[in-house]
């Protein structure tokens, strides 16, 4: 087997030495425990209660399961891109979960608000209008 790019990096350090990448910006700053704490939250969070869940759903008859998405899963926003991304995913495995639980009388519905002026929200809008010297709005 012919010698790779990646091969002589085996017991050194990933680099990008040589090579190209693409660096979002609606990604700059995030770090993995960020992302994980956001797929966990949003995400993994819900799933998991469906799995335990469902038992006992579907032993009493005709139930529902309500996920709580956002516009930011349908729409695309600055400066959300993970959180947009979970909530994406909230949105599919709902459409999924309506699909394959229908056989067992249990609905899935998600309800996606738009944005709520909260301290967080601020916080982020004033992030964004000092990294890119633009107002941004969501309301």
């Amino acid at each position: 087997m012919g010698e790779t790019k990646l091969s002589g990096l085996k017991d050194k350090r990933w680099s990008l030495q040589g090579m190209t990448a693409l660096v979002t910006g609606g990604t700059r700053g995030i770090g993995d425990e960020d992302i994980t704490s956001t797929i966990g939250t949003n995400f993994v969070s819900g799933y998991h209660l469906c799995q335990l869940g469902h038992p006992l759903l579907k032993q009493s008859g005709y139930e529902n399961v309500v996920f709580i998405s956002s516009i930011a899963g349908l729409k695309a926003i600055p400066v959300a891109s993970v959180y947009a991304a979970t909530k994406g995913a909230v949105n599919q495995f709902t459409k999924n979960l309506a699909l394959e639980w229908a056989k067992d009388n249990i609905r899935a519905n998600s309800v996606a608000p738009g944005p709520v002026k909260t301290i967080l929200l601020e916080s982020v809008m004033v992030w964004y209008i000092h990294l890119v010297h633009v107002k941004f709005d969501p309301i």
